[in-house]
């Protein structure tokens, strides 16, 4: 069986919602957020997170000219990164058509000099940049992704490349230098002197100080690279300093099949020595981690260091095998998390619960401690049986996850500055720290990727574009899901995760067109055969199926071929060792008109 699982006025926005991207739609930094919506626009709240870049905001609020009167041009990307300790400690980064603009805490992720103040405003130019602050040859159309840590930010362009512009260490820069940056300007990473770093299509990574650090950069047929000061290749290895992109040793399903996520957590916000802990996503459902596990952040039942990838474990001693989705804590230098969503809706996290972000405590149940660290479990308020998580967002100091049938997001951990986007600060009138998981009370925000109505799988359906296609193993027929709820009507945006499953022949990466409708190519097996076709929506699988058949192709080996003339046609018959058993589909005469 095969398995495949930025007034602007919102149409101006070039930023579209796509929701088959797995990373970025909600990006949390200690107590701040910024999440991208349905329409392609972003909305931010929490700490230091006005125009002023010192006052708060509690309820989500458009990144719009009216509310950062600044801004110019088109929104493009976001991005947010800071520090691991008080309420204010984040810095917001946006890119428009016009350049780079910044506001938050000055420093924490861009060089002070860069920016006159904590106000929203355009960034004055790095070394090595244009007038919009991007690196040389970069223009802001070029740029496929940005991604903010601690005092480092890095562009990711279209054609692959990656530029980082880091305070921190030079090894960060990956460029061949170490020691600590003077000019603080744009480098291209490199895999060695004089060849830079190409075809990449993610890059993550996490930043803790100049000490502590790792980047990892997965490539479009399938190769792995890592830089930064704390890093591991998964050859058996310690942790060493690395000033090029390295490639990596990856777990054996790699060697057939691309990664379909990656990420590096860490944080010295316990632990002043922590070093950074990777994690690749396979499309078997399998997570694997390395690195440092003081905080059991591998999730793999022991705090053992692992210069090997392991499988992260659902219990102890038994792998996962059907995670579609995970987050770490990237953003910010504080603690090492991760959360994964697996394909029926559940939701694990494990790592450091620092005041709760994890939504884990010590006696498993809601009054108890939030302090220490955690296996890999579900939130003590999570209910298996009646919710279905969609995805989430490991931030500094909380977690924000998405369910199925609700516009609510769900928030846990810390709530200050206006971190959960309630309309309050805090709900405790003392100022004592408030620690939540509340789905019920948080903003209403359509967030890309969002799951407001529960798809029915005993209504929703099934079909293929071809019911025959050639069995040559190549040719292909699209699939269509067509989601639809308990009333048999149609679904207009995302229902969440669906996975398709193929009795004979493979299946490429399911597409959520974010309208109801989801599609995967089927590619044919060789020969004779038929497939059924069967999928599932956020765990439960549907009743509904589709059957593709497998024709035959030349040459084929005769029994016997007989002609003969009835007026003015001649009938021909024939059937062949291919044929045998099909006669009712492929033993048809054949009539020939003679004039």
């Amino acid at each position: 069986m095969t398995i495949s699982t930025l007034v602007i006025q919102a149409s101006l926005y070039a930023q579209t919602c796509n929701v088959n991207d797995k990373y970025d739609k909600i990006i949390s930094g200690y107590h701040s957020s910024i999440a991208q919506k349905s329409t392609g626009g972003y909305s931010v709240w929490g700490s230091y997170m006005g125009n002023s870049g010192t006052s708060d905001i509690l309820t989500p609020q458009d990144i719009n000219v009216t509310n950062y009167p600044a801004l110019t041009g088109t929104i493009l990307k976001a991005a947010l990164g800071g520090n691991k300790s008080g309420a204010q400690v984040d810095q917001a980064i946006l890119l428009t058509t016009n350049g780079l603009f910044a506001w938050g805490v000055p420093g924490a992720v861009l060089k002070s000099s860069y920016t006159s103040s904590a106000t929203f405003a355009r960034i004055s130019q790095p070394g090595n940049s244009e007038t919009t602050g991007l690196p040389t040859g970069v223009l802001p159309a070029d740029v496929a992704g940005m991604f903010a840590a601690y005092q480092t930010l890095v562009i990711l362009t279209n054609s692959g490349s990656v530029y980082v512009l880091t305070q921190t260490c030079k090894e960060i820069e990956g460029n061949g230098s170490s020691g600590t940056p003077v000019t603080n300007s744009w480098q291209q990473v490199k895999t060695g002197s004089g060849t830079y770093l190409t075809g990449v299509t993610a890059v993550r990574g996490q930043v803790s100080s100049a000490s502590y650090n790792a980047f990892m950069a997965l490539t479009n047929t399938g190769k792995v690279y890592t830089w930064g000061k704390s890093t591991y290749l998964g050859d058996g290895n310690g942790a060493s300093a690395r000033n090029y992109a390295t490639q990596m040793t990856l777990p054996a399903e790699f060697s057939a099949s691309i990664p379909k996520m990656i990420g590096v957590t860490g944080g010295t916000g316990s632990t002043s020595t922590t070093k950074n802990t990777y994690f690749i996503l396979g499309n078997s459902g399998a997570l694997y981690s390395l690195g440092d596990n003081t905080q059991r952040q591998c999730g793999d039942f022991t705090t053992t260091e692992n210069f090997s990838w392991v499988n992260v474990e659902r219990v102890n001693g038994t792998n996962f095998n059907n995670i579609s989705f995970f987050s770490v804590q990237e953003h910010n230098s504080s603690y090492p998390g991760i959360a994964a969503i697996t394909t029926d809706g559940d939701i694990y996290v494990w790592g450091n619960n620092n005041t709760g972000m994890l939504g884990r405590t010590s006696n498993n149940a809601s009054d108890g401690s939030t302090a220490g660290n955690y296996d890999p479990g579900m939130p003590v308020l999570f209910n298996s049986l009646t919710d279905n998580a969609i995805s989430a967002e490991i931030g500094g100091h909380t977690l924000v996850y998405l369910k199925e049938g609700t516009s609510r997001f769900c928030y846990v951990g810390h709530q200050t500055n206006g971190s959960m986007g309630d309309g309050t600060a805090t709900s405790d009138a003392n100022g004592n720290t408030v620690l939540k998981h509340n789905c019920s009370t948080t903003p209403v925000i359509n967030i890309c990727g969002y799951v407001p109505v529960t798809a029915d799988a005993t209504q929703s359906t099934i079909s293929a574009a071809q019911s025959t296609i050639w069995g040559d193993g190549s040719s292909t027929t699209t699939i269509t899901i067509r989601l639809k709820d308990a009333s048999g009507n149609n679904l207009t945006v995302s229902g969440g995760t669906v996975v398709v499953n193929s009795t004979h022949g493979p299946l490429g990466t399911v597409v959520d067109n974010n309208n109801g409708t989801y599609t995967v190519i089927l590619t044919s097996a060789t020969g004779f055969a038929n497939t059924q076709l069967s999928f599932s929506v956020n765990g439960t699988t549907s009743t509904s199926t589709a059957t593709v058949m497998y024709a035959g192709l030349l040459p084929l080996t005769w029994n016997n071929v007989s002609a003969y003339r009835q007026g003015k046609t001649v009938k021909v018959e024939w059937s062949t060792e291919q044929e045998r058993n099909q006669t009712s589909w492929y033993g048809w005469p054949v009539y020939l008109f003679c004039p």
